[in-house]
């Protein structure tokens, strides 16, 4: 196993450095982060199945002489009531650290309650400073939320955005095995949501060298590993894994663009994943961008052969659903994408466009399996 730090990649942002555990079986140097940090009382966030499907991890914290509390009141699509109970949760236990386990949805809750309080009339409150330390162990290979100083969570349906650059978090177990237990509806879905990262960050207004980079490293990983990750393959599993952390420290600079914007409201109205959502926008964004894009841009994302290889995945992986929809719903959703995400993409996209991407996305067999 491997231990390394890694420096804040937002220089605007005051943070220690980021200290990551990486390689199969490296959850062991949880005992070592609670040593470090000197905690007698943590919060797991987790979700309901965490003992059933990782007892290995489960009994290395129960070997701990720590007190551990569980909070697995989340969804998927982690909302705003269930980090206010997270937060009652955490200050009733007098926790001291925060260790986040699973995929998106646990991390960016267990950074919410790291970073909020709640006020007299239940609303969230963000501090100044988190009020704890907090160590993300991803179960999935997709959101890079472990890599980045933001989080999603719902209100009332619709996305809100939190970002605070103590909500990156201190330390980071990237240990491939607990990947193997993943549904493949879950697997392709998550590998999808980093693969769109990757290639929003190369063409984003934010993006810098250094962002690209990551990003290029994360989108070569994900096309030469997708078929032996989804076939259980183990160094593919931990390829796949740091390919998501890339990607996550990619999008940590440049932020997202159209896509992602484009997908939040998809997620809560079609009750589907995150990634898959993202990807059934993804193809009709690179066409309306090459086809309005200067071609100075980088060669990543104007070679029509990386468009085709990504797209192509996209349709192999096959996960389109049949969506039932109308003028309304198309009106809907283009109204819902969040104007400062669209003000990252690297050209304007007019109404009109935005209708006929979502038109499209739901309706083509760009999306849908051969």
């Amino acid at each position: 196993m491997q231990k390394k730090r890694m420096r804040n990649y937002r220089s605007n942002y005051k943070h220690m450095a980021q200290i990551v555990f990486e390689g199969y079986g490296s959850y062991s140097n949880i005992r070592d982060v609670v040593e470090e940090t000197g905690a007698k009382r943590i919060m797991a966030v987790c979700g309901a199945s965490f003992k059933q499907r990782h007892s290995e991890l489960d009994d290395t914290i129960a070997a701990l002489n720590v007190d551990v509390t569980y909070f697995s009141g989340f969804s998927s699509n982690p909302d705003y009531a269930s980090v206010v109970e997270g937060i009652k949760t955490y200050e009733s236990s007098a926790c001291e650290l925060v260790v986040s386990i699973g995929g998106g949805s646990a991390i960016d809750t267990a950074k919410c309650i790291a970073i909020h309080e709640c006020g007299a009339d239940g609303e969230l409150i963000m501090l100044k400073h988190a009020k704890c330390l907090h160590l993300a162990i991803p179960t999935t290979a997709g959101s890079g939320s472990e890599a980045t100083c933001f989080a999603v969570i719902y209100k009332g349906g619709e996305k809100q955005s939190v970002e605070h650059g103590e909500l990156l978090p201190d330390y980071v177990v990237l240990d491939p095995g607990f990947l193997a237990t993943l549904p493949e509806y879950q697997k392709k879905s998550t590998m999808l949501d980093a693969l769109c990262q990757a290639v929003e960050s190369l063409w984003a207004k934010g993006a810098t060298e250094e962002s690209r980079q990551y990003a290029r490293d994360a989108m070569e990983i994900i096309l030469d590993n997708a078929y032996p990750y989804l076939a259980g393959e183990n160094e593919a599993m931990r390829q796949m894994l740091l390919a998501s952390h890339l990607a996550g420290k990619a999008i940590n600079i440049s932020k997202t663009t159209a896509a992602h914007a484009m997908s939040y409201k998809l997620t809560s109205m079609f009750g589907i994943a995150h990634g898959h959502a993202v990807a059934l926008c993804l193809p009709f964004v690179w066409d309306h961008l090459l086809e309005n894009l200067e071609m100075t841009a980088d060669e990543s994302i104007t070679q029509k052969n990386a468009k085709d290889n990504v797209a192509r995945l996209i349709v192999e992986m096959g996960l389109r659903h049949e969506f039932e929809f109308d003028d309304g719903i198309i009106g809907e959703l283009a109204g819902s994408v969040n104007a400062q995400r669209l003000g990252n993409h690297p050209v304007s996209i007019p109404r009109r466009a935005l209708l006929k991407m979502y038109q499209d996305a739901l309706s083509s067999p760009k999306t849908s399996s051969p």
